[in-house]
């Protein structure tokens, strides 16, 4: 799953090879509540964490958030509902990929 992902991803990106990395974290269903519910519906959630060398604009964030809730839906198996995008501040001067700063 984790490289069907990989693949489909840097699809919606337009990646080039090596370009979309996917890591797969499990959170246990005991390790996750909502305030107010007795039985959350985050407990089947899936939180995506983008980081970008630099934002688009917010329109084009909006289609892509769209684009990426839908793959990883399809992928996992989830409802888009279930798909929870996370946009991380820019990676530019801020990450280095072996030991180089992008």
């Amino acid at each position: 799953m984790v490289q069907e992902l990989a693949n489909a991803l840097a699809t919606v990106f337009g990646s080039a090879r090596a370009e979309t990395w996917v890591r797969l974290r499990s959170l246990p269903p005991e390790n996750y509540a909502e305030n107010g519910e007795e039985d959350p519906l985050g407990a089947e959630a899936i939180f995506v964490s983008i980081t970008k060398r630099d934002l688009p604009s917010a329109s084009l964030l909006a289609n892509e958030a769209t684009a990426v809730a839908s793959v990883v839906a399809t992928v996992c198996q989830r409802s888009m509902e279930r798909v929870h995008v996370i946009y991380e501040p820019p990676g530019r001067h801020r990450i280095a990929l072996g030991g180089r700063l992008i």
